[in-house]
């Protein structure tokens, strides 16, 4: 996931680039999309749809969320359950700091429209964000996919 994540943001780039340059481009029309019955599903001034498409721009950030939603629901709906079978424990028993952290962003994501406030202090292990809206830059999804890398996982004692 963490690679689709980084090449879309090359690719978004490239591409804002080249309709940027392309013969007869203006800022002010609106970019169109289309579907199978040539009716318009969306429409976004050129502007807008070229600053979105920076790296780390907002779309970038749908993408973020999107992809870090996703890797919450695999380890709680794959992972953490073979772990669990492996070690003979239940599911709920298996714990990890790093996705208590990020199924409490992936809440906020989901359900606060991606604004953390007096939660913040509940993070334990990506610690490093700022009150307000979740913005997660290519640094911050490096961080998190190389902290996944290394992750940790505990069993519950009872």
């Amino acid at each position: 996931m963490h690679s689709s994540y980084f090449l879309s943001n090359l690719g978004l780039e490239l591409l804002a680039e080249k309709m940027r340059q392309a013969e007869g481009y203006k800022d002010s029309e609106t970019y169109k999309i289309y579907d199978d019955d040539n009716s318009i599903i969306s429409a976004l001034p050129n502007f807008h749809l070229i600053k979105g498409m920076k790296v780390d721009g907002p779309i970038s950030q749908v993408i973020a969320h999107g992809i870090l939603s996703w890797i919450y629901f695999a380890w709680e709906n794959r992972f953490r359950k073979n772990i669990a079978n492996e070690l003979s424990v239940q599911k709920d028993d298996v714990m990890s700091d790093l996705m208590g952290d990020i199924k409490l962003l992936r809440d906020k994501i989901a359900h606060n429209f991606a604004f953390l406030d007096k939660d913040l202090k509940k993070l334990k292990v990506i610690n490093w964000l700022k009150p307000g809206h979740i913005i997660l830059r290519t640094k911050d999804m490096n961080k998190i996919q190389s902290l996944i890398n290394k992750m940790e996982v505990h069993v519950l004692k009872k």
